[in-house]
């Protein structure tokens, strides 16, 4: 199967508006793209799912240091 991405047209004021905000939301369906628009956009930065028991529970336990952690 090839990895071909469709090109979104958020993606060109996306970055433009991460460089005035320091956090952006992306909602949107499962499976509709999000996580690789914000991948392919800003590959710089790191990645974190909520999904993983544990990285959820270091979150929970202690926010502040979790973000400290991601910081930029």
């Amino acid at each position: 199967m090839s990895k071909t991405l469709i090109n979104r047209t958020l993606a060109s004021s996306f970055s433009d508006v991460f460089s005035i905000l320091p956090i952006i939301t992306l909602t949107g369906p499962r499976q509709s793209g999000k996580t690789t628009l914000c991948r392919e956009q800003f590959p710089e930065l790191p990645y974190v799912s909520f999904e993983h028991a544990a990285t959820l529970a270091d979150v929970q336990a202690d926010p502040v240091a979790f973000l400290n952690g991601h910081g930029r």
